[in-house]
């Protein structure tokens, strides 16, 4: 009796299980013993019989060391975006003390948090923000506490000194609408901020927890690796 002529469909399935049977045996044959250990834990485990073992008596503090400049890394990054972003959630902003005007209240190195305010609010003893009048020499953003107001047609001016300098200001501001005043300072914490700002700061603060989790990983991977074949 002929048997029946098989379907595509059945060639096709019958094709398929000749080929991965062909398959399996042709790999078996030519498998390596260690197939089954991934390649780069491999070529980490080849890499580590290269590598200078760290003797017992050093590996200790230069892990204590490590940590150390990794938690010291971790609290500027937090400071800075504490003391940067933290503020401005808070509608305040924060400013990097750079002169020495205000040295015996706010020191150089120290962030000052500002909040804005309107003219009438503003009284002697606050410490605001502003910029110099144009017929001043300098026209940076100053830091002076208010040492008394003058009225004059419905307008408030300010006279302000630094509270290290000799003398008052020789000027009266008059603030249009909102002005800033100082509410709270930290001492040198502007330093941080000032650091994380530039671009070999943010490289520190990103590049060294990076490279210490880099080699936390690679050290378990080679510890975890097993011996090559």
């Amino acid at each position: 009796m002929k048997a029946p002529a098989r379907t595509t469909w059945q060639q096709l399935a019958l094709l398929r299980r000749r080929t991965l049977f062909a398959l399996g045996r042709g790999s078996a044959a030519v498998r390596p013993q260690s197939a089954n250990t991934p390649a780069l834990a491999r070529a980490l485990a080849g890499l580590r019989g290269r590598i200078p073992v760290v003797p017992p008596a050093v590996r200790r503090p230069l892990a204590i060391a490590i940590n150390l400049i990794l938690a010291g890394a971790t609290l500027v990054v937090v400071a800075a975006l504490a003391a940067g972003l933290g503020p401005r959630l808070l509608g305040y902003s924060p400013i990097v003390v750079y002169g020495g005007s205000m040295a015996d209240s706010i020191p150089v190195g120290s962030i000052a948090v500002a909040e804005k305010v309107l003219p009438e609010d503003i009284a002697v003893g606050d410490v605001i923000v502003f910029y110099p009048p144009a017929t001043s020499a300098n026209r940076s953003a100053l830091m002076h506490r208010v040492v008394s107001i003058r009225e004059e047609d419905g307008q408030r001016f300010f006279h302000t000194k630094g509270d290290a300098n000799a003398a008052p200001d020789p000027w009266e501001i008059g603030i249009q609408g909102h002005g800033s005043r100082v509410v709270y300072s930290v001492p040198y914490v502007g330093y941080f901020v000032s650091f994380a700002r530039e671009p070999l700061g943010w490289a520190l603060l990103l590049v060294l927890p990076l490279t210490y989790l880099g080699i936390g990983t690679l050290k378990r991977i080679w510890a975890e690796a097993p011996p090559a074949p």
